[in-house]
């Protein structure tokens, strides 16, 4: 990215909205301006923070900035958007975070004004390796304001450009994704407390464990059964441990979780409808 500074508001400071705005916040080019209901919220992020600004709602959170970042729940998302439809201008664009509200649904609420831009992050974006999914549909969608969102995106994380129909499938592997390696993680914990290690020493073994799988993944570039099989030697412990994964469907049952998590994004966008 070149130094021109770049205005970003961000409306919703919760979870992914902090993320957002921590991630942002270490991009000298970014200029940030923040709105949450919760004000102690917005105060915290702010603190040692000097180019973000608290604004005193959202109308002027969206007034001075260039992207505004919409991170409310879906179902406050319609409400945002009428709030802040007067500020909207043409030279502006709204990201949505939220899952399961269109694109259609965020220029209907909005007047059509400005164009809008999907994005489906995880939370890994707050130690700048998050994975996104980037929705530029919009026809209205200056080029140069594409390569600006994809180029800011790029510096915190990975980046998928795809079609809209594509972001909930997107989400229910790559935005749920996480929570479901935490409790796999966790159990690998409790399991080596179980055998007698301390729970600190438990948890940094299966956070390393984690780490070199993941590295050693991406730096070979070989499909995740042939690296299941440099550890499973014939007739040893891996494979024993193995044998029982399978009897009890372990693969299928993590498989399931995640097209339970695309089915709940599918049933929240048509209860929007």
């Amino acid at each position: 990215m070149d130094n021109t500074p770049v205005k970003v508001g961000i409306i919703g400071t919760g979870n992914m909205g902090g993320a957002f705005a921590k991630a942002l916040s270490l991009l000298p080019e970014v200029h940030l301006f923040i709105y949450d209901r919760n004000p102690h919220k917005c105060e915290a992020l702010a603190e040692g923070r000097e180019r973000l600004i608290v604004c005193s709602n959202a109308a002027e959170t969206a007034a001075r900035s260039d992207l505004i970042l919409l991170a409310v729940k879906p179902q406050m998302l319609r409400d945002v958007l009428r709030d802040i439809a007067p500020r909207l201008t043409p030279s502006k664009t709204l990201l949505s975070i939220a899952v399961g509200v269109l694109s259609k649904d965020i220029a209907e609420a909005s007047g059509g004004v400005c164009p809008s831009v999907r994005i489906m992050p995880n939370t890994p974006l707050l130690v700048g390796e998050g994975v996104f999914a980037l929705v530029l549909d919009d026809p209205e969608l200056p080029v140069q304001t594409k390569r600006l969102i994809t180029n800011l995106l790029q510096a915190m994380g990975k980046v998928y450009i795809m079609q809209e129909n594509k972001i909930d499938a997107f989400s229910a592997v790559v935005g749920s994704g996480p929570g479901f390696m935490y409790l796999l993680w966790q159990a690998f914990e409790e399991a080596a407390v179980a055998l007698g290690f301390p729970r600190k020493d438990a948890r940094e073994m299966a956070l390393a464990t984690a780490k070199g799988s993941a590295l050693l993944a991406e730096q070979s570039g070989s499909d995740f059964y042939k690296l299941y099989e440099m550890v499973a030697s014939p007739g040893g412990t891996t494979i024993a441990g193995a044998m029982h994964l399978e009897r009890t469907g372990v693969k299928g049952h993590i498989a399931d979780a995640v097209m339970k998590c695309h089915a709940r994004a599918m049933e929240l966008a048509g209860q929007k409808k």
